[in-house]
């Protein structure tokens, strides 16, 4: 079987070398759920967890990087992450203006994304993930005699 990145895509990108990948929490649409999110708020708030900064919880980009993305006009996406800043789910550092990046904090980082996993097997900070044994206790076997 060949890897992805020795496959032909005809007028597709290839992914990169080094992929990266996300985990959202299992929860993320009750998250939705409670603060009442539009379709299209849930959308834009998707691709902005998709893309976020681990470091400082950031996410970076212009009006119409979202807009490519999500597949939305550039207008439903600017109110969209208005929207998302007046929950308080989103903190504008840098908001958008016309033709420039904007910068916002993802608030509630770790409600809707799950850390890397360590080598222990359970995610830092799950509370509910625990690690598989693939054995259950060894009890020593009793002998009749």
């Amino acid at each position: 079987m060949k890897s992805l990145e020795s496959i032909e895509f005809d007028g597709v990108p290839t992914p990169p070398k080094k992929r990266a990948w996300v985990k959202l929490d299992k929860y993320a649409f009750d998250y939705f759920d409670y603060f009442d999110l539009s379709p299209s708020e849930r959308h834009v708030l998707l691709a902005v967890c998709l893309e976020v900064r681990w470091q400082d919880f950031a996410w970076h980009g212009s009006l119409t990087d979202l807009s490519g993305r999500t597949r939305m006009t550039r207008s439903h996406v600017k109110k969209a992450m208005e929207s998302l800043v007046a929950k308080g789910i989103l903190e504008a550092i840098h908001p958008f203006k016309s033709n420039s990046m904007g910068e916002f904090h993802l608030v509630h980082y770790h409600d809707l994304i799950i850390p890397e996993v360590r080598s222990g097997g359970r995610p830092t900070g799950s509370k509910d993930s625990y690690p598989r044994r693939r054995y259950g206790p060894l009890a020593p076997k009793e002998t009749t005699k």
